[in-house]
């Protein structure tokens, strides 16, 4: 034996007066949504700040180019 499943929905067991009013409640909702979600007359555009430009010594610096070289003398190392 199978079970017959009814499936009732709102509208089913609401008199007419009160799904207008539920209507108008969903509308009320969804204009106050949408309110929301209207971009700005004015679009906000973000500033990219200036990096500082680096010099070519700065840049050297960050290379490693101008590191000081040891060298192991009598035991000791030392700067060249």
């Amino acid at each position: 034996m199978q079970k017959k499943v009814i499936k009732l929905k709102f509208i089913d067991h609401s008199s007419k007066n009160d799904i207008r009013k539920f209507n108008q409640l969903r509308r009320s909702e969804r204009d106050i949504e949408q309110k929301e979600v209207k971009p700005s007359a004015k679009p906000v555009i973000k500033k990219k700040k200036k990096e500082a430009a680096l010099s070519r010594r700065d840049i050297e610096d960050l290379m490693g180019a101008r590191r000081d070289t040891y060298k192991c003398v009598g035991g000791a190392i030392r700067r060249k």
